[in-house]
């Protein structure tokens, strides 16, 4: 009996070994698969912490391209509203309504414009890489209306070097000693190169009219473009401020 009763007691004491050597198993297991846990989620808030970087980076350097060409439009928005005024002007003469007292400055009549954007030049790769889907698209439609303006400035540029130019060349308008001038490396002229009283005589043939007439619709065609174009640049401009704002006050 009392051999009987030993066994039972090694019995029960190997059981109890087995079963806390399962538990500390079992907790090992449980702290392994913890420990991984923790490092997955560190690794993870890494990855959004250094995405959320990136994401800054391509907003701020979009933002700066921006504002470049925010100021290169607002000057080329000028620009052709000068253009535009001075073929109001000559149209005026054409009328016989014109009642300024001084002739108007003809010369822009023969140039041509620049157009450019920054953005697009700089930030076309990197549209993809954008998680802002609203970003990435007001951009898509932004470099689409790009397009579109330069469309129309080449349409401006081609009447004033195809049309404008050679009609006034040929009428001999044109004050050589104002092209040829002292400083032959210099561009701009010092004096006027079309001159101003040949220039309204001129306006009674029907060719000056056609000339001005293409250039009075190609630039404000150029024109309404370029200030839709402004207009989507200054929500981006709004939108990226906005987005930078919030990446820093997460909060707000």
């Amino acid at each position: 009996m009392l051999f009987l009763l030993r066994q039972i007691r090694r019995k029960m004491l190997s059981e109890n070994k087995v079963t806390t050597y399962l538990l500390y198993a079992i907790g090992e297991i449980v702290l392994v698969v913890v420990g991984i846990l923790i490092a997955v989620s560190i690794d993870d808030w890494n990855n959004e912490r250094q995405e959320k970087k990136e994401q800054e980076l391509y907003y701020k350097g979009i933002l700066v391209d921006l504002r470049k060409d925010s100021v290169h439009f607002a000057s080329r928005i000028k620009s052709f509203q000068r253009n535009l005024d001075l073929y109001y002007d000559i149209y005026d003469q054409i009328r016989g309504v014109y009642a300024k007292e001084q002739l108007p400055f003809y010369d822009p009549l023969l140039y041509n414009t620049n157009f450019f954007s920054i953005t697009q030049q700089n930030q076309q790769q990197v549209i993809e890489k954008l998680q802002n889907t609203e970003i990435r698209d007001q951009l898509n439609n932004y470099f689409q209306q790009y397009l579109q303006v330069v469309d129309a400035t080449n349409e401006f540029n081609d009447t004033v070097i195809e049309d404008a130019r050679p009609f006034f060349l040929k009428s001999n308008v044109i004050q050589h000693r104002a092209v040829f001038h002292d400083e032959k490396y210099g561009f701009l002229p010092k004096e006027p190169m079309l001159d101003q009283k040949q220039v309204a005589i001129l306006t009674s043939d029907p060719k000056t009219f056609e000339i001005l007439a293409s250039l009075r619709i190609s630039s404000g065609y150029a024109l309404v473009s370029l200030i839709s174009l402004s207009e989507v640049n200054q929500q981006l401009i709004t939108a990226l401020e906005t987005e930078l704002q919030l990446s820093a006050n997460p909060l707000q």
